[in-house]
């Protein structure tokens, strides 16, 4: 089967995934926008702790089953979905750093340095 795409997804610049700030009124003086490339993995049941290894990239915000996501696969009932990345910690010694997943499909569990920091359906995590 033939993918289509419209002229924005043709057009699209994986390197800046919609980078625009997502609330202009809200505007922080320290932002990080974590859209791009993660590795990711389908474990075909539930674990409780992240894989040791990946299987590849998938482009976020891109849902896997979206072609622009780069893996273009539908899960499965019972297998789940890893995401892994790293980045700087954008935060001066001493402040708070807030992690927003916007687009939790139906569960999440954020870890940070292999630690569990949170488990909710739309993940907001405020880390100190």
């Amino acid at each position: 089967m033939k993918t289509l795409y419209t002229r924005w997804g043709k057009e699209l610049d994986p390197e800046h995934v919609l980078s625009e700030y997502p609330r202009p009124m809200m505007r922080r003086k320290s932002y990080v926008n974590l859209n791009g490339y993660w590795d990711y993995r389908i474990c075909k049941e539930m674990k409780r702790r992240p894989p040791a290894s990946y299987e590849g990239q998938i482009l976020v915000p891109f849902s896997p089953e979206s072609p622009l996501s780069g893996v273009n696969r539908r899960l499965g009932p019972k297998e789940t979905l890893w995401y892994h990345r790293t980045f700087k910690n954008p935060a001066v010694s001493g402040e708070r750093v807030l992690i927003h997943f916007g687009a939790v499909d139906q569960m999440c569990v954020v870890y940070v340095n292999g630690h569990r920091a949170g488990a909710t359906r739309e993940a907001i995590f405020l880390f100190l």
